[in-house]
């Protein structure tokens, strides 16, 4: 079992979930939607960088994108 951080974000279209954790070496965010059409157990988008910092920056810009608050 991994262990990291659950990250969650309100949007209009459905709540954004992601969970960032640490993978041999690699800062990972899974980035999971929920409320919307598609599949619930796999994920839209996985990030993966060299820190946890960078991961979350670009985790938060792509939920921005994705998903206008």
């Amino acid at each position: 079992m991994k262990t990291g951080r659950l990250l969650k974000f309100q949007r209009p279209g459905g709540d954004v979930q992601a969970y960032l954790y640490q993978e041999g070496g690699l800062f990972r965010a899974s980035v999971f939607v929920l409320g919307g059409s598609g599949r619930k157990d796999e994920p839209r988008e996985v990030l993966s960088g060299e820190s946890e910092a960078v991961v979350e920056r670009e985790l938060r810009a792509w939920v921005d994108a994705h998903y206008p608050p």
